[in-house]
Parts: C-alpha cells; structure tokens; sequence
C-alpha cells in the first residue's frame, strides 16, 4: 500500500548509511516519468494535499538521503524539500498531526505531497485508508513554524475568567477544550492572524477553554481568516457572532 519511494538508483549517493545520519542535501533538478522536479529550501512551504503511505515492500532499502528506510520511524519522503527537514502532517478528517522528518524523495504520483511511513500512517490514522488529505507545514525539529518572525501586531492573550463578555463582532472559534495546557498549546500554531486568545467558559458546571481569533469588524473579514485557520490544519474551525 502506498505511493513509490527512489529508495536507490537515481538517488544512490554512496554506501548505505544508519538510519538519521544520511547525506544533508537540497538536491539538483530531477526528472520522473516525464515530470521535472526542482528542489529547493522553501521555509514557508504550507500546502493540502493527499498523503500516501509506504511499508515493508521499501523496509531497509536506502532512502534518497542515503540512510536505509525504517517503517517504523517517524520520516517521510517529499519532492522538493531538503533533506534532512521537518515538517507538520495534520490528517484533516481527525485533525491528527506528527512531525515527521524528510528523508526521501517521492511521492510521484499525481495529487499526492507527501508519502510517510508506516509508523506515521497508523498514527494519523489513515494506515488502513491508504490515501488521505492533509496539510503539510514546514517545522523545525521542534514542531514550531519556520518563515518570519513574529508580526507586531499579533496579539497572543488569555483572558482572565472575570472576564466580560465577548466584544460585539466576528470571531473564529479554533475549538473549545477541557484543557487549559491543549488549549494554550495551539497558540504558536496560530501567530500572525490578529488578535488570538483563549476564553474560559462554563457550561453546565463544567469549564472549557475557548481558542478565538478577533474580533473582526464584518463576516467577510471572519471569513478571510477562516480560510487562513483552515490552511494550517484547523478543518473544524467555524464563524461566530457575538451580538
């Protein structure tokens, strides 16, 4: 199951090596089945696509890197981004995400963005699926986004329970959470789209934590930032009207 993976020939750069310690490269231009691939250090790289697995069939074969492919390890194969990289797979059906590192080139089918282990697979929970939308995100080994510093006029806040109600306008909702620490947790994820905080509520006795981006002045300008929150992995997110 899964997409192909150059575990060698075209790829080949010297004798097998360990697991994690492959050859660190961007790569040349590459040609597959007619199509040319351009390698490069792209920081920003956040896009959706289909997700394929590869298992067995490619377990212990050496990987474009050079290092031989571990199943069970938490890697994946890319076209065009380095080697050695980082990068966020979120599932977008489960919300699911791991940070796998870059360690081959593939997948060549068309549609698809990324092939990940089988270890990923099964823990984004489409080992079974075979195939998947997600949403891949250029990370350091840390999980954080790469690119740009912080902008100045990103407000990150957590509003105190004695807090009033909500200010008239839009929001977008990220999620209400039982949690304070998964809560907080998402904050990095979402820098750079205005004013982010979380809310404390009670319902029903019980207190829930609400992750929110605004207020926006009209639905349009919610809207916009939904699609923005959509594009880094938060499928579930929704507008609110605070009257």
């Amino acid at each position: 199951m899964g997409a192909c993976s150059f575990g060698g020939g075209l790829f080949d750069s010297g004798p097998p090596t360990a697991a994690g310690t492959g050859q660190a490269k961007v790569g040349k231009p590459y040609k597959i089945n007619g199509v040319w691939y351009h390698p490069r250090d792209d920081l920003l790289y956040n896009h959706t696509g289909f997700a394929s697995w590869y298992g067995s069939k490619f377990h212990g074969r050496k990987t474009a890197s050079g290092e031989r492919y571990n199943m069970n390890a938490l890697t994946a194969a890319h076209t065009t981004l380095p080697m050695p990289s980082y990068v966020r797979v979120t599932n977008l059906s489960n919300r699911r995400s791991l940070v796998l590192r870059i360690n081959d080139r593939g997948p060549f089918a068309k549609g698809r963005i990324i092939d990940v282990s089988r270890r990923a697979a099964q823990l984004l929970g489409f080992a079974r699926k075979g195939v998947q939308k997600v949403r891949v995100q250029r990370v350091d080994r840390n999980g954080r986004p790469l690119g740009p510093a912080k902008p100045k006029e990103t407000l990150v806040a957590e509003v105190p329970k004695s807090v009033a109600p909500a200010a008239r306008g839009f929001y977008v909702q990220i999620g209400s959470y039982s949690d304070r620490l998964s809560a907080r947790n998402l904050l990095p994820r979402l820098l750079g789209l205005g004013g982010v905080f979380i809310q404390p509520v009670f319902v029903g006795g019980q207190a829930l934590f609400r992750v929110r981006v605004g207020p926006f002045e009209s639905r349009a300008a919610a809207n916009a930032a939904l699609e923005l929150v959509w594009q880094r992995g938060f499928s579930g997110a929704l507008v609110f009207t605070e009257p």
